[in-house]
């Protein structure tokens, strides 16, 4: 090796050694970025320059410790999105147009041979719930990659082809003659899309937008009461929204994309909004809604939906068409026991990703368990 090659590696050497303290002798403070402790400068020994772990953690210790080290990576993801359409995070999937993915949404880990059990488990669930006297209703939607595949990075569509398989199955057999109460969300979602025109789905985010919580709400009412839900009470509130994408905000960005928002407003009707916290988790609260009306009809009786976060989305629009109604995500479950048990219509949901998952399997049990207490 050269003089000069092997001054230049050595400057450079010495320069990133020498970077973190010196920004600390400044004044500057590296950022936590990630979840985690930063990483503190490796024991040295008489062996650790031959020693490979020993750069390994050298490494991360540079990384982790650098001046402007969130700049540095917010200027690494902006060039990495922007200029190379890739993703600085494994999380996120880039599609093609701009769009992005969650990864955990595109593949799943359930065994294909034990999807039978788990439509048998639900079975045996609405069995229970409608052998109590109360109506239950299942909702198992489309994720994003079902509706906008076209939208998939080959990447994308590779890591998606083996879940695509057990959706079809999923979806042959969520009818109400295998389920008793099983809504169909598939395809209104594809009507909608394809007769407006108007995406389901915001590029940039993982959960559904207003327009899909909207049919998510009339397709659940129709099949409770039909004849209740009314076209024209449906309204667009904007055109010129617009709000951060989830997405990027995981690669440490903030892209901004518009949206529009859709809503319903029932003439004559109040509604009380209530949020309780169950369990002392405060970033996940229970809410109870309330409508009355001296002159509109309601979907009578006391309405529980157990859902993950993208029923959020349907509150807006769900609330003036039920008497009562509890809506609690699932990581509430074990704490909603008693308004369970005092509830005249179960209402399930689920994102078809995580239907073929055991813990929702697990989920499904508590829910029995307390119908039958």
């Amino acid at each position: 090796m050269k003089t000069s090659t092997k001054w230049l590696i050595s400057s450079f050497f010495i320069i990133c050694m020498s970077m973190p303290l010196c920004g600390r002798i400044l004044g500057f403070k590296a950022e936590i970025v990630e979840n985690r402790s930063l990483q503190q400068f490796p024991s040295f020994t008489r062996g650790s320059l031959v020693n490979r772990k020993f750069y390994k953690k050298l490494g991360v210790y540079l990384k982790d410790n650098l001046p402007f080290r969130l700049q540095l990576v917010r200027i690494d993801s902006w060039i990495d999105y922007h200029v190379f359409s890739d993703s600085s995070t494994p999380i996120v999937i880039t599609g093609v147009d701009g769009w992005l993915f969650f990864k955990y949404a595109l593949i799943s880990s359930f065994k294909k041979d034990g999807l039978d059990h788990q439509l048998k488990a639900v079975s045996a669930l609405a069995e229970t719930v409608l052998e109590s006297g109360r109506e239950f209703r299942l909702i198992v939607a489309p994720n994003k990659s079902y509706l906008y595949h076209d939208k998939l990075s080959a990447v994308g569509k590779k890591l998606v082809q083996d879940s695509e398989e057990k959706r079809d199955i999923v979806r042959r057999k969520l009818n109400r003659n295998f389920i008793p109460g099983s809504v169909d969300l598939w395809s209104p979602f594809e009507k909608t899309a394809c007769d407006t025109g108007k995406l389901m789905f915001p590029p940039l985010d993982r959960h559904w937008n207003s327009l899909a919580a909207l049919v998510l709400t009339r397709e659940l009412i129709f099949s409770l009461q039909p004849g209740l839900w009314d076209p024209d009470a449906v309204y667009r509130r904007s055109d010129d929204l617009h709000g951060i994408g989830e997405l990027p905000q995981l690669m440490n960005l903030k892209v901004v994309q518009n949206f529009e928002k859709w809503s319903v407003d029932r003439t004559g009707v109040n509604v009380e909004q209530k949020e309780f916290i169950l369990g002392g988790m405060s970033n996940n609260p229970m809410y109870k809604i309330m409508a009355s009306s001296e002159e509109a009809a309601f979907y009578k009786g006391k309405t529980v939906i157990l859902a993950d976060s993208f029923i959020d989305a349907s509150i807006d629009t769900l609330r003036s068409y039920m008497e009562e109604v509890y809506i609690v995500h699932w990581g509430l479950l074990d704490y909603a026991g008693d308004i369970i048990r005092k509830s005249d219509t179960i209402v399930v949901e689920c994102v078809e990703d995580n239907f073929p998952e055991k813990e929702f399997l697990k989920k499904l049990s508590v829910l029995q368990g307390f119908l039958k207490e």
